[in-house]
């Protein structure tokens, strides 16, 4: 995704983007931020399943494998124990005698990460290889493991969308990486971005989710421990265009149970377990028989042949197709194509969307056909369903899944300037207060949503 670091959306942090989009240009504090998270929090996240980042913040096991490094190195004399205090003067003296901070107090000072990796390399060679490599190895998950996850989304634009999370088609497709996965293919149903010690191609069942596939990285895509996090952090995609920006936003930041699977399990996925309510249909009356169809979903790239096989057996049912009902996708791919441009749900073959079969195909076919089912079964006439965008709100007020990201941000934007003023704790609160003044000045431009976001930030920073 250029990697999918830098884009933060996917899930990446999803309102954030806003301010990147909208008050990056003259908001100090928070390109600042964005200055310390590029600066650290990507490049040193990841390094082939190597701890590259330890501080305050980071769990017992991370800070206990540091004291190892520095005891193995005579750098630190103390209980391996867990806590960073207990190495911070070890490692803050390093960083100054080393020319890596200037002083003890400044912003970097207790911050482990490449520079001192580097300085490390440089002064120790071999020794402090080695030593990394025995007590800073990520494991890899292996299959049959269980245990938690903290689990956000991400979804890929395409032109024409009804709505954008930045604004813009050409801001959101930039922050969402140009449209590759990490390991540079396309994402499609079931990709997941995980920690690098998550190889690519790695499978995970996640309840309510289904299976997906590791393809993708991020920034803030880290293990445990890391920026407070409880369980590694991974990002699942949603889809394209309005659907899958409405699945993103619907989802939030969730906390899942989970399992590494064979590499040999089908990809599988439920996107209706997380649609948003704007997205579910409210009726009391029996619904269209098409109905029946609704929760289907085939991916044009990783088609399921049980999910081709509901398609087919939908195509056969309003006349579009007569071939045999054996899952195979190529023999109604451009059928569905050919469905998709006469409808405009698609504007040409090569559209991201092209041979999908999701939501908004679906609500084209009940537009199209739900008549023809109802005859067929001599059912009431069907109350047809509207598209996913006009089943948006209009309002500008802020949804609980967008408030929780907003947390979420915050939680990581604080965990940083406490990094940087070194735990001083009027420091950060005369920080915070300029900022907050900062917001308050700017938020008098700004209107509707953009507005709902900065009052919303305000009160919770």
């Amino acid at each position: 995704m250029f990697q999918k670091s830098i884009k933060f959306g996917n899930f990446h942090f999803y309102i954030l983007i806003y301010y990147m989009r909208y008050l990056h240009t003259i908001f100090v504090f928070l390109c600042f931020t964005l200055l310390a998270f590029f600066s650290f929090g990507i490049q040193e996240t990841f390094a082939n399943g190597l701890i590259t980042q330890v501080n305050e913040n980071s769990s017992e096991t991370k800070v206990r494998k540091l004291q190892e490094v520095f005891k193995g190195l005579g750098l630190y004399n103390g209980e391996i124990d867990g806590n960073f205090n207990s190495i911070k003067e070890a490692l803050v003296n390093y960083q100054v005698e080393n020319g890596i901070v200037p002083n003890k107090d400044h912003y970097e000072a207790g911050y482990f990460g490449n520079k001192t990796i580097n300085s490390l390399k440089q002064k120790f060679g071999k020794n402090f290889e080695d030593l990394q490599k025995e007590f800073l190895t990520l494991e890899t998950p292996k299959e049959g493991q269980e245990g938690y996850f903290i689990v956000t989304a991400y979804y890929s634009p395409v032109a024409g969308q009804s709505k954008y999370t930045t604004g813009s088609y050409e801001t959101e497709l930039r922050l969402n990486g140009g449209g590759n996965t990490a390991n540079g293919k396309k994402p499609s149903n079931g990709t997941i971005a995980a920690p690098r010690n998550y190889p690519f191609g790695t499978k995970i069942y996640l309840e309510g989710f289904g299976v997906g596939e590791v393809n993708d990285r991020g920034g803030a895509i880290v293990n445990s421990g890391d920026n407070g996090h409880l369980h590694d952090r991974i990002d699942i995609w949603m889809g394209y265009g309005d659907e899958g920006r409405i699945r993103t936003a619907a989802w939030g930041v969730k906390t899942v149970k989970g399992s590494i699977v064979s590499s040999n399990t089908q990809i599988k996925t439920n996107f209706e377990t997380f649609q948003s309510p704007e997205d579910s249909t409210s009726n009391s009356n029996k619904s269209s028989q098409i109905d029946k169809y609704k929760n289907l979903y085939v991916s044009a790239e990783n088609p399921n042949s049980d999910d081709v096989l509901n398609l087919q057996k939908l195509l056969k049912e309003v006349n579009l197709y007569n071939g045999n009902l054996d899952g195979k996708y190529d023999s109604i791919k451009d059928i569905l194509i050919n469905f998709q441009l006469e409808n405009k749900i698609i504007f040409d073959k090569n559209s991201p969307e092209a041979g999908y079969f999701g939501k908004k195909t679906f609500e084209a076919f009940k537009n199209k056909f739900g008549n023809n089912f109802e005859l067929v079964n001599n059912s009431p006439t069907p109350v047809v369903q509207n598209t996913l965008e006009s089943k948006e709100t209009l309002s500008s007020e802020l949804t609980q899944a967008e408030k929780e990201r907003l947390k979420l941000v915050r939680d990581e934007i604080y965990n940083e300037m406490k990094n940087k003023v070194g735990g001083n704790e009027q420091a950060l609160q005369e920080y915070l207060l300029k900022s907050k003044d900062t917001l308050r000045n700017y938020s008098k431009k700004y209107s509707g949503k953009k507005l709902e976001i900065l009052n919303y930030f305000i009160e919770i920073l």
